[in-house]
């Protein structure tokens, strides 16, 4: 599998004078297999693979439907590799199939206004926008979508094209909330360190779209919805909130989380009043599962981390490492598990003298302080962070390498996708007079990679699925 040229600087990192052979094979191999996982996932590569159209039938996965069935095509969705998605669908459907449509994807995607493909009889609006705090252009942009399937017949098929970061780029709030509002909330809920199944749980209540409400939009239409996955476990209710999916949670769900959190009170007064409301019924709840207006909804995941996992061992096993999946479902704080990594590292070299491990999901970080940096970078501080604080460790005697990296290529407020320690890490970072503790306080561990040279930057990436920690050891 060959590596994209804007994925290929990352091989580089593995050739930094002054680090001992052994150490720079591993950096090589690591990040050889997160950039071959991440080729895996590009949208352009999974949907091919799961969409078929012919002169007779359309075939997504195990679905077919007759091509008599739809004569118009609409083409609706909002994520961070719905871009991709969309090209790779349009290029699919034949001269003779009119289509029309609009997406939401976020500003510094290389993307034009309009997609489309020669010979091809419509076009879909592109509109960009913010993540991950909704912004204005995001609601035209999901208005725009709701116009178009209301316009549309009946006898359409509309293919909503979801993947992650779908949440914040498709912003419609409920009635009596305003963007100000649901804006406030989201800055709420990402600091707090709540889940992102907790996050999303509190958005599809305040949405007119999220938890099943674009599927309302579109009843009777039929609704095909291709899924890219950002969430650990895959479950269709989380993914971008849901947007064509029966939501399982309530508003008596969604009012324990901002009590949990202790956020309730910071809550904008409507926000409140809508949750309030809905405990006492006043307002509808999300449709739920067996609501008539799923009967013509199918939705299917085209791709996922587990895609990815896969092509990461094979990877590896190529390279004559005894590789291995340790995890589909990292989670909690991302401090916490960096600790607890720095002490089971030898664990991981048990059995075999070149030994890889794959594990894929996604931290949390609490807010406490103003510094830079996301979640797999707050991990691998804690890691280095840990070691510096317990030299008795035997993970000081092995030659190792932990790559964290989020997928669509940002994580937080640092515009990196993650970074890359290894067993000279501490040593470096003690040359350079770096205080690992007083950063990790100050959640500011973009600083400490950018000094090592160990950041990972390839800008966005066009694709979402959740982050990959990759570990090598060589005895």
């Amino acid at each position: 599998m060959g590596v994209p040229m804007r994925f290929e600087h990352l091989l580089q990192m593995a050739e930094r004078p002054g680090l001992p052979e052994p150490i720079r094979r591993l950096r090589r191999d690591g990040l050889r297999a997160l950039v071959e996982a991440i080729e895996s996932v590009l949208p352009e590569v999974l949907l091919p693979a799961k969409v078929h159209l012919d002169d007779d039938v359309l075939a997504i996965d195990d679905v077919t439907v007759a091509r008599k069935a739809f004569p118009p095509v609409v083409i609706v969705g909002g994520g961070k590799a719905t871009a991709g998605m969309c090209r790779s669908l349009v290029a699919l459907l034949e001269e003779s199939t009119p289509f029309t449509g609009a997406v939401n994807i976020p500003y510094g995607q290389p993307v034009p206004d309009k997609i489309t493909a020669p010979g091809r009889r419509g076009e879909v609006h592109v509109t960009f926008c913010s993540h991950p705090i909704p912004d204005e252009a995001g609601v035209a942009g999901v208005e725009k979508m709701c116009r178009i399937i209301a316009a549309s017949p009946p006898e359409t098929l509309v293919l909503a094209l979801i993947s992650g970061g779908g949440s914040a780029l498709m912003p419609l709030p409920a009635e009596g909330i305003t963007l100000k509002d649901k804006q406030a909330v989201n800055r709420l809920l990402l600091s707090c360190g709540a889940s992102i199944r907790e996050i999303n749980c509190v958005r599809k209540h305040l949405s007119r779209v999220k938890g099943g409400g674009l599927s309302a939009v579109a009843h009777p239409r039929r609704v095909f919805s291709l899924i890219i996955s950002d969430v650990v476990g895959d479950d269709l209710q989380v993914i971008a909130s849901g947007p064509t999916v029966p939501d399982a949670t309530t508003f008596a769900e969604a009012d324990d989380i901002v009590r949990r959190y202790g956020i309730l009170e910071q809550l904008p007064q409507s926000v409140r009043r809508r949750l309030a409301d809905g405990l006492a019924g006043r307002i509808a709840e999300t449709p739920k599962p067996g609501d008539p207006i799923f009967k013509n909804t199918v939705n299917r995941i085209i791709g996922s981390a587990q895609t990815a996992a896969a092509v990461a061992r094979q990877s590896l096993a190529q390279r004559r490492y005894d590789a291995g999946i340790f995890a589909a479902d990292l989670h909690g704080e991302a401090r916490r598990y960096g600790a607890q990594l720095a002490r089971q590292l030898p664990g991981f070299h048990a059995g075999g003298s070149r030994r890889a491990a794959i594990g894929t999901g996604e931290f949390t970080v609490t807010l406490r302080g103003s510094g830079s940096g996301g979640r797999n970078q707050e991990m691998l501080l804690a890691v280095l962070d840990e070691l510096s604080e317990t030299p008795h460790l035997e993970a000081h005697r092995l030659s190792w390498v932990v790559i964290s990296a989020a997928f669509d290529g940002i994580e937080g407020n640092s515009g990196a996708m993650g970074a890359v320690i290894d067993s000279t890490s501490l040593e470096r970072s003690k040359a350079l007079g770096i205080d690992l503790r007083s950063h990790l306080e100050r959640n500011d561990a973009k600083a400490v990679f950018q000094a090592l040279g160990d950041l990972l930057v390839t800008g966005q990436t066009g694709t979402n699925v959740n982050d990959m920690t990759l570990i090598l050891i060589d005895g």
